[in-house]
């Protein structure tokens, strides 16, 4: 028997409860259906946000038929068929996603259906920005249609090109009232309570009302506060309660790993030493894998102390190291170590930031490659006769290997900084 959350997954816009102005009649994906029906356009990728249990991975499952249902309910004819994939952001390979995307169109020559390649990523947020480059060019490009979830901002986890390039669908956590009605449209349909009771017999006054409050919002977690408060076909405050202590624990331990983790690098990115040791110490309490704590150190002495200080990667590095040698408990000191270390850092993100725009410019030209070959003497290994050899002038010579309307491009900015005292 599948838990009361799996049963109750939406499978028409209808289902949905609260977020009216995403699902609603006159919400943004009939508005987005509307227009790529009479553009005859292929669905637009989007990228899902929302705090856990509102939606996210339910809508993100069944974006393709809520598409397929508006056509048939208009009487509308599909122009394109799809083929849904879901990857695991955990453990994300291109060499994966493209085997999929060359699978398909191998198949697509062998009929006359076309389908498009539909990838899910969950948790999207997790992958670096190396991992999220392939996916640029198979959006641009319309190869494939891209689904992703995330919890944290969209902004910040996801590169410029591919928000530039999908849509943003923003899911707020269900009000009490809009959860209360969850509740009572999953007894009206699974009738889980015992029919030889009275109604007053089978629901304590207040009980539905102390789930609907303390679900915080989450779906998730009301229905399956819901399914674990039902005793002998009965729902008590006392077995309301029994639940939420047993459920509420088990919540905490799921998601402080992501939550602090993300907190755990901001409060290292805004020089706070307090926050860093706080949030290390709740992953550390939570049973989180140490080495994945680890790998969000090198993240960060990367990313955000960059050039403030270049021995922070070598150090970072060299935590992950030690902590997988010595392993826990006493791998918590090195991690605390280079926790507070790379907080104290001076923070300069200047090479991550001129990547992504040397990133972006140069899939904006790519089919102009002539504009950006190097310029004629730096274009093999036999120097041409205008080129300067710079160990000959001292070791450094001020050239650029750019054409002259490239080197009117600046990609990287000096960001040296101080902390200040």
């Amino acid at each position: 028997m599948h838990s009361f959350h799996q049963q109750l997954r939406p499978a028409c816009l209808s289902d949905f409860i609260g977020n009216s102005s995403v699902f609603g009649p006159t919400g943004q994906l009939v508005h987005l259906f509307k227009q790529t029906a009479q553009r005859n356009q292929i669905l637009k990728s989007i990228i899902i946000s929302g705090p856990s249990g509102s939606g996210k991975s339910s809508l993100a499952q069944i974006y393709v038929q809520l598409f397929e249902s508006y056509l048939e309910c208009n009487n509308l004819q599909r122009s394109h068929s799809y083929i849904f994939k879901q990857f695991d952001a955990s453990n994300f390979s291109k060499q994966d996603l493209l085997s999929f995307i060359e699978n398909n169109t191998k198949q697509n020559a062998l009929t006359t259906s076309q389908r498009i390649p539909v990838v899910f990523i969950d948790d999207i947020q997790s992958l670096t920005k190396t991992q999220q480059a392939p996916l640029l060019s198979l959006i641009e490009n319309e190869k494939c249609v891209l689904i992703g979830t995330l919890n944290e901002s969209v902004f910040r986890e996801i590169t410029e090109g591919i928000r530039s390039r999908t849509l943003n669908i923003v899911l707020k956590p269900l009000n009490p009232r809009e959860t209360l009605k969850l509740l009572i449209s999953a007894l009206n349909k699974l009738t889980p309570l015992n029919k030889d009771l009275k109604s007053e017999e089978q629901i304590e006054p207040m009980a539905l009302a102390q789930i609907a409050v303390n679900a915080q919002g989450d779906a998730r977690k009301a229905l399956q506060l819901l399914e674990m408060s039902i005793i002998d076909g009965r729902i008590t405050e006392q077995s309301v309660n029994t639940a939420e202590q047993m459920i509420f624990k088990a919540y905490n331990q799921t998601n402080v790993f992501y939550e602090c983790l993300s907190a755990l690098q901001k409060s290292i990115r805004a020089s706070d030493p307090q926050g860093a040791i706080f949030y290390l110490a709740a992953l550390i309490e939570a049973q989180c894998d140490p080495l994945d704590i680890c790998r969000r150190l090198i993240v960060i002495a990367a990313e955000d102390i960059g050039l403030g200080n270049i021995q922070a990667l070598p150090i970072a590095t060299a935590c992950y190291d030690g902590v997988k040698q010595i392993g826990m408990p006493e791998g918590r000191i090195l991690m605390a170590e280079t926790a507070v270390f790379l907080a104290q850092q001076p923070k300069n993100n200047s090479t991550y930031a001129a990547l992504d725009k040397a990133l972006e410019f140069v899939r904006d030209k790519k089919n102009q490659w002539e504009q950006m070959r190097p310029r004629e003497d730096y274009r093999n290994a036999s120097a041409g006769n205008t080129y300067i050899y710079p160990h000959e002038f001292g070791g450094y010579v001020l050239d650029s290997a750019l054409q002259k309307e490239l080197q009117k491009e600046v990609f990287w900015v000096d960001q040296s900084t101080k902390r200040p005292e």
